[in-house]
């Protein structure tokens, strides 16, 4: 696959309207939820003899995000937009630990508990859109004060976002995040690295594509050679985590690493293999439900059904992963907001305007674009397009006509679920 092909000067326009939806992670759950849907229209008997057994399941482990009443759900599309939080939790567990490294699971390292992916997912009013936002873990924000499971309070200020869970759960992590997207999060959910062994399993693995050199990871005992690769159990787990095994082996690669694996997951839940297969649906239902915590909003089969009713057939090109923009902090191996360029996102999401992504994410290789020959590094203008920080072609400055693609600056890439990526590897 030609190291050429690594950044295309092709645009991702990607298109959504008012207000995820696409575990690491977020996007796995979305998809995941998809198939409870099928599962209700497809084998109404046999989700309705499970589902005192997966409500009781869901709600054992729900939190409560906000205090007023929840109104029953009915069997129809959720009405209106909304936000889904997903996070991943790095707890350690004896079955995995060949699969995440001996120093993250011992001593100290595994006491704490983090919320290393932070996806929010948003799904738009008509006509119905899907962005899935992925926060690197090492961006700096400033926390709310938090209250844990023991009552302790923490004060907050400025932390890395993956503190928030460990300072007070998925309910910190989610005010975190409502804070600093002005977006509210509507649903939440919380993955652990076993749970998304499982889940992965309960597909029967996803296809993912290696290119450059191969990934050999000593950090996490991967080693894919270049070319497909369906990959399940541990080694899922092990292509999640990698950042060393990808170029520039920074954690936005990671980053776009899983945006690759949650588009192909995308693609595989909405094949017939799976949507199709009533048992395999169920497997996936029940899976879900004894490996996620919810809020008390979702912690009930008929809410995710309605959710993914929601979805469950907005076009792949409309489906988008972003990064949110980040910028370097000198001296710092932390990450700061990029402001403009996340104040641009997040008023086109709240506009329903498209946005147009200026490139791939680090790590990958776009396989469905044109290749001539021409790379472009970070931080420049791609050639024939928008320079950063001026209007697109067409548009006026103020404007909110929701055909309209708003342009993002470098800081933020991603991928649309049409789109055919590669992870970039290296030998390490």
């Amino acid at each position: 696959m030609a190291r050429s092909a690594r950044r295309s000067r092709r645009r991702t326009v990607a298109r959504h309207a008012n207000l995820p939806r696409r575990n690491a992670l977020g996007g796995i759950l979305t998809r995941i939820i998809a198939g409870v849907a099928a599962v209700v229209l497809a084998a109404a008997g046999v989700i309705l003899f499970n589902y005192n057994d997966l409500t009781g399941t869901i709600r054992d482990n729900a939190v409560s995000l906000q205090n007023d009443p929840i109104a029953p759900p009915e069997l129809a599309a959720y009405p209106g937009a909304f936000n889904m939080l997903v996070i991943g939790t790095d707890e350690c567990d004896e079955s995995i630990r060949d699969f995440i490294g001996a120093d993250r699971c011992s001593g100290e390292e595994a006491e704490h508990h983090l919320n290393d992916v932070n996806i929010l997912v948003h799904v738009s009013e008509a006509p119905r859109r899907v962005t899935v936002l992925s926060f690197p873990r090492d961006l700096a924000v400033e926390r709310p004060e938090c209250t844990n499971d023991q009552g302790n309070v923490d004060l907050g200020g400025t932390a890395k976002i993956n503190t928030a869970y460990e300072a007070g759960g998925l309910v910190c992590v989610a005010d975190t995040v409502e804070q600093l997207t002005g977006l509210s999060v509507d649903f939440a959910a919380k993955l652990s690295f076993l749970g998304v062994i499982k889940i992965t399993d309960a597909v029967g693995g996803v296809t993912v594509c290696v290119a450059g050199e191969g990934i050999k990871d000593a950090h996490t005992n991967l080693d894919l050679p270049a070319g497909e690769h369906t990959i399940s159990g541990g080694e899922a787990l092990q292509f999640l985590r990698t950042r060393h095994g990808l170029n520039q082996e920074s954690d936005l690669a990671r980053i776009s690493n899983q945006q690759q694996y949650m588009s192909r997951l995308i693609n595989k839940l909405r094949s017939t293999e799976v949507l199709s297969n009533p048992a395999t649906l169920l497997k996936l239902a029940s899976v879900v439900a004894r490996n996620i915590q919810t809020d008390d909003r979702l912690a009930d089969p008929v809410r995710m059904v309605q959710l993914a009713l929601a979805i469950k057939d907005v076009p792949f090109e409309d489906i988008v992963f972003v990064s949110y923009p980040v910028v370097d902090i000198p001296g710092s191996d932390d990450l700061a907001a990029d402001t403009s360029t996340a104040e641009a996102l997040m008023s086109a999401i709240k506009a329903n305007q498209p946005i147009a992504l200026s490139r791939t994410g680090a790590g990958v290789i776009d396989e469905s674009a044109p290749t001539d020959g021409v790379t472009t590094d970070p931080g420049t203008t791609d050639p024939g397009t928008t320079d950063p920080g001026t209007t697109d072609p067409g548009t006026v400055p103020g404007t909110t006509d929701p055909t309209t693609p708003v342009p993002l600056d470098w800081s933020a890439s991603g991928q649309t679920a049409a789109q055919d990526t590669c992870s970039d590897g290296i030998q390490n």
